[in-house]
């Protein structure tokens, strides 16, 4: 009887954890997360957002997206008080090279396997 009531225990803890695990599967084919699928998703985010349509995300446009609206000052390079399309791709890619130079230690932006330039190089 012991034994019957381990087991149905056990049972009812793998059913009851298989939701959870169905929520951090894989996505399907058809939504991919790849970078070019993420890069597409934003482009379609701030084209919703872009309410005015005029190719660029004033601060209250950029409310709808929060990472643009916490970095708004950052990422608006030019300090216009909008953040274009390519303003934001400057700070992802700026990110990226912050990233990859902080996990490897050393490299330059944009190309982190290449190692810093000696001082007075000319470089």
């Amino acid at each position: 009887m012991k034994r019957w009531s381990t087991m149905s225990t056990f049972l009812l803890a793998v059913l009851m954890a298989a939701p959870g695990m169905a929520q951090n599967a894989p996505p399907a084919s058809g939504d991919s997360d790849t970078p070019a699928a993420r890069a597409e998703r934003v482009r379609e985010r701030f084209a919703t957002a872009d309410a005015d349509h005029d190719g660029r995300l004033s601060r209250t446009e950029a409310q709808s997206m929060p990472f643009i609206a916490r970095n708004f000052d950052a990422i608006d390079a030019n300090h216009d008080g909008y953040v274009t399309k390519d303003e934001l791709r400057d700070a992802r890619m700026e990110r990226r090279a912050a990233k990859a130079q902080k996990a490897g230690g050393q490299g330059q932006p944009g190309n982190p396997s290449q190692p810093p330039a000696a001082p007075g190089s000319g470089a």
